[in-house]
């Protein structure tokens, strides 16, 4: 009981929100666009062909620098494919994204005030569901935290990748027993070894 009642309030809670008894949410005309910028890629090119689309009043990219050589790796890159678009470069010498991040979105918002700001992520989408382990859990990070700003809208663009090389569960499975095999034999053969060794020892 004491569990279902904060559920049922939940519930009666967000009812009552998204009631269209409601008046509807004013969006401002105007946008200001800001991509996210982890480095220079199809998946980056993708975005900023996708956020030109949007047609904004402002648009420009960013990216929060962990490593200078990396930044300006990315710099070059970035002039010679994606000139058009401003990229401000944000140095975080405590290797934290986020605080920045969410520094750079409030100047964006306090510069242009009246327009709704809408934050663009690429993100690359893998073929295994596995796959999701290794990648892309900053962006999942990101995303909670401006979320939950009611100034900000998110808008994911994903880069469908192709697998090259087919490596099933089975087949991980199966190179996995393997070398667990092969390592379990050479310790037998070392122990068998060993044993041979002090036979030969105790006999002479």
């Amino acid at each position: 009981v004491l569990l279902m009642r904060p559920i049922k309030a939940h519930y009666d809670s967000m009812a009552e929100q998204l009631s269209l008894q409601n008046p509807a949410p004013k969006i401002p005309h105007e946008k200001t666009v800001v991509i996210l910028v982890s480095g220079v890629h199809q998946g980056t090119l993708k975005a900023v062909e996708f956020a030109k689309t949007l047609h904004a009043a402002h648009l420009k990219a960013v990216h929060i620098s962990l490593d200078a050589e990396e930044a300006e790796r990315i710099k070059k890159k970035w002039k010679q494919h994606v000139d058009e678009v401003h990229l401000d470069i944000i140095p975080s010498p405590y290797r934290d994204l986020i605080g920045p991040l969410i520094q750079c979105i409030e100047g964006v918002e306090r510069k242009w005030a009246n327009d709704v700001v809408i934050v663009v992520i690429p993100e690359f989408v893998p073929t295994k569901f596995w796959h999701h382990f290794l990648h892309n859990q900053t962006a999942t990070q990101i995303r909670w935290v401006l979320e939950h700003r009611e100034d900000v809208e998110i808008i994911d663009v994903p880069y469908r990748l192709k697998e090259k090389h087919t490596w099933s569960f089975w087949a991980i499975l199966w190179m996995g027993l393997t070398e667990i095999i092969k390592g379990l034999a050479l310790i037998l053969f070392k122990l068998w070894s060993g044993v041979r060794v002090a036979l030969f020892k105790k006999r002479k």
